[in-house]
């Protein structure tokens, strides 16, 4: 079983140096296999992002190439966790190291 088939809503989210940095809100399996981001659907809208157009589909406002390449590969939605982490943010599959006692640890440092 992938690091991706055991992710659960809620789940701890930290980065690489082991700073708690919020909780799995949603994710998405992807298909790294992929060309194109083409028949990929966000499980938010049901529908592929409305990447092109405005309103409230886009996904956080993210730039057309980054989010077809989330679409993709796969992606976790983490919701930041108070003031040091105050919004919601979306990590690659590909940055996800593990899965230790629950918690999803990254790759990466988030800033």
């Amino acid at each position: 079983m992938s690091d991706m088939e055991r992710i659960q809503q809620g789940m701890r989210v930290s980065d690489v140096t082991g700073k708690d940095i919020g909780k799995v809100e949603d994710y998405k399996f992807g298909d790294p296999e992929a060309q194109s981001a083409d028949g990929q659907e966000s499980p938010e809208e049901g529908r592929l992002l409305g990447l092109l157009g405005p309103g409230p589909d886009r996904l956080a406002g993210l730039p057309t190439e980054l989010a077809e390449r989330l679409l993709r590969v796969g992606y976790v939605k983490v919701k930041g966790g108070g003031h040091i982490v105050p919004h919601h943010f979306y990590v690659a599959s590909d940055d996800i190291d593990g899965i230790v006692d629950d918690v999803v640890h990254l790759t990466i440092e988030h800033a």
